[in-house]
């Protein structure tokens, strides 16, 4: 098929006419409205008691002292004058002479155990661990368990001191039954050594007895040989 042929005005024309039709294209582009952009959705606020929480923070463990209580701190109040009135009555009966402190003991002794207070309890049982008695420990073992037992306050306030003294005289009364057991003990083995030397010195005194008496047909036991006897010995004649 034979195009007619455009002369170069007709080309020219052409020309501007597609310019014209791209311009007024990208014009209408331009004035187009663009579409609305989204706004970023808002970010959900956390509860009010979340937020106000703070966050945990790990630290070391620092070990807090513990405040005493009230009742703790009273006791330990009271305990003060009562364990020194203890311990100087201690320093005294020490330096009491035997018939003073069996004076004192007889004194304690005599008050009942009803009527005797705790700190008159741990008074007699310390006047008692003075004597250095078996029995005498066996009565403080009792006056100490007797403050151990009781609930009221002079008791409470006295009790670890009576808790100690009761040890205290619990080890003395095992050191001492050791003791009297090995005395007892050697004592037995100085009788049995003794009773063996006796029987030693007999045996050496029949031994001496038996050496001392004449051999059977000795000249001694001769007729005639004796000089005791009032006659004179035989002689042997003369060659």
């Amino acid at each position: 098929m034979n195009l007619p042929r455009l002369s170069s005005t007709g080309l020219r024309a052409l020309r501007c006419a597609a310019g014209l039709a791209a311009s007024a294209l990208l014009a209408a582009c331009a004035s187009s409205p663009q579409p609305p952009v989204k706004a970023p959705e808002p970010t959900p606020t956390p509860p009010a008691s979340a937020a106000s929480a703070p966050e945990p923070v790990l630290t070391s463990a620092v070990a807090i002292p513990v405040q005493p209580s009230g009742d703790v701190v009273t006791t330990r109040l009271a305990q003060r004058p009562l364990n020194s009135a203890v311990l100087n009555y201690a320093d005294r009966t020490r330096a009491m002479s035997p018939a003073d402190l069996a004076q004192e003991i007889a004194r304690l002794g005599d008050l009942p155990d009803a009527v005797r207070s705790p700190l008159e309890e741990l008074q007699f049982a310390v006047a008692l661990g003075q004597t250095r008695n078996s029995a005498d420990l066996n009565r403080a073992l009792g006056a100490t368990q007797r403050v151990l037992g009781k609930s009221t306050d002079e008791a409470l306030a006295l009790q670890p001191l009576a808790r100690l003294l009761n040890m205290r005289y619990a080890e003395q009364k095992r050191v001492e039954e050791l003791l009297d057991k090995q005395n007892q003990a050697l004592r037995d083995s100085q009788r049995r050594n003794d009773l063996l030397n006796e029987r030693l010195e007999a045996m050496r005194a029949l031994e001496r007895s038996l050496n001392s008496r004449p051999l059977p047909g000795s000249i001694r036991n001769i007729p005639g040989n004796n000089p005791g006897n009032g006659t004179t010995p035989h002689q042997a004649p003369s060659p």
